[in-house]
């Protein structure tokens, strides 16, 4: 059933497919109760961005900090990556340097080069002094405890930014208390002693942090428009090219032209950048205006405040998002959509806690 080896997938009582870690996560969940993703729908819209912001927004940082860095790095790394291949593996150190070398290279392809590399580098500490304002009033981002959008963090912000030595060197000069974030969510307990009156749960009434605001405002500058070209590009492709239903969708390149000698055309692969996660924000706004019309007015004045700012140079995320497609040599193709996304309801576990935390917390 899985495609890939690397993706986890699980096939229900019923039937039912589920694929990858997070989404098989909140299945279970779903059987004992709403843990970690808040009722209410301008918090749950709110969390669910973060994750994708997470798993998609802070991609590119994360991967410049790793691997563009090396005489910081790599030892570190090294030990790593060839812990990951077993005693006895037929040349296992070279296959080491050939991993990370290709993961060096596919940087590049994701848009960071000497064109903007000091844009990603000035973004990111933007967004770690932002951060660093909020978790000196609150311990996670919406209250006393973590939700959703907490972990789709961490996956960046422990695997890569607060565990390599040259980006976790600067977190901790630059943003102690996002340093002192990573740490709490990697405990079972609350470890908010710096606290007092905390709270283990969300706030209360649908209420979003003020201080959180800057920190959406910094995303919203580059994650924004990035997506809206993304989505763009995709959809003049398909309006162009109307794919049948369940076309299959292949990559450029050697592949693609032996398949034109051979009289079979296929669509071209989607550039890298996972639309159907950033759609799920989209649904989750959308049940929210079909459920109620105060969680609807709620959302749209949220959004009203998130307006991008204009920065003074001009500069944005389509600069980084051109150059991630030019790198990589793509052009769009088709985007599958997501599995419709599993309503968990009920309290908070640190069982579940520490399992969703090994399937957010991962990456290369």
């Amino acid at each position: 059933i899985a495609k890939l080896p690397t993706i986890p997938t699980l096939v229900t009582p019923n039937g039912e497919v589920i694929r990858d870690g997070a989404a098989i996560i909140d299945y279970f969940e779903s059987t004992l109760g709403r843990l970690f993703r808040p009722v209410s729908p301008l918090q749950d819209i709110i969390s669910s961005l973060f994750d994708v912001i997470g798993s998609e927004g802070l991609r590119r940082p994360a991967m410049h900090y790793r691997w563009n860095f090396p005489e910081d790095n790599d030892d570190f790394l090294r030990y790593h990556f060839f812990s990951l291949f077993r005693p006895g593996y037929p040349d296992r150190e070279q296959k080491t340097i050939s991993v990370m070398e290709m993961l060096r290279t596919t940087t590049k392809m994701r848009g960071v080069n000497a064109n903007t590399k000091d844009l990603v580098e000035s973004l990111y500490i933007e967004l770690l002094d932002a951060l660093n304002s909020h978790f000196q009033h609150t311990p996670y981002l919406l209250g006393g405890g973590p939700c959703i959008g907490d972990f789709g963090l961490l996956a960046p912000l422990y695997g890569h930014l607060a565990r390599d030595p040259h980006p976790a060197a600067l977190m901790k000069k630059r943003a102690p208390r996002v340093y002192r974030w990573v740490e709490r969510m990697n405990r079972e307990d609350q470890d908010v002693p710096e606290f007092f009156n905390a709270g283990n749960d969300f706030l209360a009434n649908d209420a979003v942090p003020e201080t959180l605001i800057p920190v959406l405002k910094i995303l919203a500058e580059d994650f924004v428009p990035e997506t809206l070209a993304a989505a763009a590009l995709i959809n003049d492709w398909l309006a162009e090219h109307q794919p049948e239903a369940g076309a299959v969708a292949v990559r450029t390149g050697a592949r693609r032209r032996a398949r034109r000698q051979e009289g079979e055309v296929r669509p071209p692969a989607v550039p890298r950048t996972n639309i159907g996660e950033r759609g799920l924000v989209g649904r989750r706004v959308a049940a929210h205006a079909r459920d109620a019309v105060g969680g609807r007015r709620r959302v749209d004045r949220a959004g009203e405040r998130l307006e991008p700012r204009q920065r003074r140079d001009g500069r944005h995320g389509l600069r980084v998002a051109r150059e991630t497609r030019r790198g990589a040599g793509l052009v769009a193709g088709l985007a599958r959509r997501a599995p419709a996304p599993v309503r968990v309801v009920g309290r908070r576990g640190a069982g579940r806690r520490r399992g969703r935390r090994r399937a957010r917390a991962r990456g290369v």
